[in-house]
């Protein structure tokens, strides 16, 4: 995803300013395009590099790209640690399992994955 916030930052997510350890740029100094292709903070999670073994190894990992960082550094203190929230990462047992039974999608057929998203 590809925000512009109201003060013109771009972000990965509305929340991503709490990863505090990123540098977002602003489209008043750089273009979208160069921001998303070229910036630290977009091309900080690309590729597999930065993910732990167990996110590197999954079957998953193309389609999810290796979890929501956001929720990472909220959760566990560390942005490049497994999605809490993910069933195949530990310590998923930190989100409670009601909670996280009503994120998984019972019905797929709507959703639709985008590689390079």
């Amino acid at each position: 995803a590809l925000i512009v916030a109201p003060d013109g930052y771009v972000l990965p997510r509305h929340n991503a300013t709490m990863l505090s350890h990123l540098n977002f740029e602003n489209v008043v100094d750089n273009s979208l395009s160069s921001i998303w292709y070229e910036s630290e903070a977009f091309n900080a999670y690309r590729g597999d590099a930065w993910m732990p073994d167990i996110c590197k190894t999954c079957d998953r990992k193309d389609i999810d790209f290796g979890g929501c960082r956001c929720q990472a550094l909220a959760l566990l203190g560390d942005a490049s640690a497994a999605d809490p929230v993910c069933s195949r990462a530990h310590p998923h047992n930190l989100i409670p399992r009601e909670y996280a039974s009503s994120l998984i999608a019972t019905d797929t057929s709507s959703i639709n994955y985008r590689p390079n998203a």
